[in-house]
Order: structure tokens, then C-alpha cells, then sequence
């Protein structure tokens, strides 16, 4: 008898969501563990000092061929387990990629929801015909929204040329997979002022930087 995924489903905001360990039970009711079908996981960035962790999940056959991949990054200021939050996440989202709590929805909704993969949201039936299109209305906070997250795009793209990259990687990595889409409002906030901060400091090393001469030793006691 096949796995039946309805039973846990879960209700998130008016979606129905199937949880991740749901997921690993479908996943091995299909795949036992002497098929030689395996999900792989593995720490990519980050790590407890770091403040982050980014976890890739990799769904492979019996031949060690990878099916499917997906990565996912958690913090502190998210979670206080945010290491096995990631994790799971990536976890989660590898198997919804090879169809496990995601092919059998009739409509994938991505919104903006903290959660390990896209919920469902099924379809209705109606015989009323479709409203007529509105115009579309910006909104003050919709607008001041989304020149806070071009910003964000802007000072990521300042960092970068700055040289964060080589100078921070952990840090810059931080900054790198948040998505300011996704996140809250005051998370939003938080991690743009954050992001401006580290853009000014890049700068004033570099003004730094470039005032010492090229012999200069910093080891040299001053005359």
C-alpha cells in the first residue's frame, strides 16, 4: 500500500502544508534504506561562531547519481537552533523537488512564508465570471517597501565591488542568501541597516588602505 500524504497535512496561513519529516517518511515508504536511495546533507557555509549556517541537501540513487539538490540558510536572529532549521529546510526542499509534498497540488503558491518549501493551495471550482481587472494601486508602505529592498540590492552590489568577498566571506555570505522578499518588515529593516553599516566600514579601510604609502611597514615604530 502507498503512502497516503493527507493525513499530515497541515493547515499554515489557510494553505495546506505537508511538514518535512512527513515528507522523509513518504520518501522512504518508496525508497527503504537497503534500495540504496539516499538524502545527503552537508554544511556549506557558516556554523555556530559564524552566527549562520547554509545546508545543502542532495537526493541521490542506488548509482550515487544526484537527483535533485537544494540548499537552505537560517541565523540567529531567526532561529535559536538555526543550524537543524537549515538543515531540515534543505531536507524539505530537495524532496519536494523530486515530487514529495509538492507534484500532487493543483496550484504551487511561493509567497513569503518561513517554511521549508512552497505550501499548497488547491483550486476552487465557480461558475461566477472573474472580476474586471483594477487598476493597480501603490501603496505608501508597498512602495517604501520595495525602495528599501532596491537598496539593499544596491549597497549588496557595493559590498561586492569593495572587495567583501575576500576581506569577509561569513559575513558577506550572511548578507548574500537573505532574501528581502521574503522577510518581515522589521527583519528587513534590521538586516538593511546592518548591510549599510558594513558597507560604510569597507569603505573607510579602503580610504585607509589607500593613504599608506606602498613601502609602508605597520610593524615600523614611527621616528
Amino acid at each position: 500500500m502507498s503512502f497516503d500524504p493527507t493525513p499530515y497535512l497541515i493547515e499554515l496561513k489557510k494553505k495546506s502544508y505537508l511538514p518535512v519529516p512527513a515528507r522523509v517518511a513518504w520518501f522512504r515508504d518508496e525508497y527503504p534504506i537497503g534500495s540504496g536511495w539516499a538524502v545527503l546533507t552537508e554544511r556549506t557555509a557558516g556554523g555556530y561562531e559564524a552566527g549562520f549556517a547554509t545546508y545543502r541537501a542532495t537526493v541521490i540513487d542506488p548509482e550515487g547519481r544526484p537527483i535533485a539538490t537544494a540548499t537552505k540558510t537560517e541565523d540567529k536572529a531567526g532561529f535559536a537552533d538555526y543550524e537543524e532549521k537549515a538543515e531540515t529546510g534543505s531536507v524539505g526542499r530537495a524532496l519536494g523537488l523530486c515530487g514529495f509534498g509538492t507534484l500532487f497540488a493543483l496550484e504551487l503558491d511561493e509567497g513569503t512564508d518561513r517554511i521549508a518549501d512552497s505550501p499548497i493551495q488547491r483550486a476552487t471550482v465557480t461558475e461566477k465570471a472573474p472580476p474586471a481587472a483594477q487598476p493597480s494601486v501603490e501603496t505608501p508602505v508597498r512602495k517604501n517597501r520595495s525602495q528599501i529592498e532596491d537598496k539593499y540590492a544596491e549597497w549588496l552590489e557595493k559590498a561586492a565591488r569593495l572587495g567583501a568577498v575576500r576581506k569577509y566571506p561569513q559575513e558577506f555570505q550572511v548578507f548574500r542568501t537573505f532574501d528581502p522578499s521574503g522577510a518581515m518588515p522589521d527583519r528587513l529593516k534590521q538586516m538593511c541597516q546592518g548591510l549599510k553599516d558594513f558597507v560604510v566600514n569597507l569603505e573607510a579601510e579602503r580610504v585607509t588602505d589607500a593613504a599608506l604609502p606602498e613601502d609602508h611597514d605597520p610593524f615600523e615604530k614611527d621616528e
